[in-house]
């Protein structure tokens, strides 16, 4: 048997396996999950990304859909 090793997330109950290992994918698999409690990381790294793409609208702004949906 051979084992592997790789940290991924589970999307709408799917798995994405590496390429590097898409060989195993046509062979009967065990699996076993171990949960991995990242949630205090993943929220970090969210708001790190949100603080790295904000930025400051002018006080005055006022946002108009129908100017924005205009064509």
């Amino acid at each position: 048997m051979n084992a592997i090793q790789f940290k991924t997330y589970a999307r709408h109950g799917i798995i994405k396996i590496p390429n590097q290992y898409q060989n195993f994918l046509d062979k009967e698999l065990n699996v076993i999950i171990l949960v991995t409690d990242d949630t205090a990381k993943r929220k970090e790294r969210f708001f790190n990304s949100v603080k790295k793409h904000s930025f400051q609208l002018p006080a005055n702004y006022q946002f108009d859909r129908d100017k924005m949906n205009e064509r």
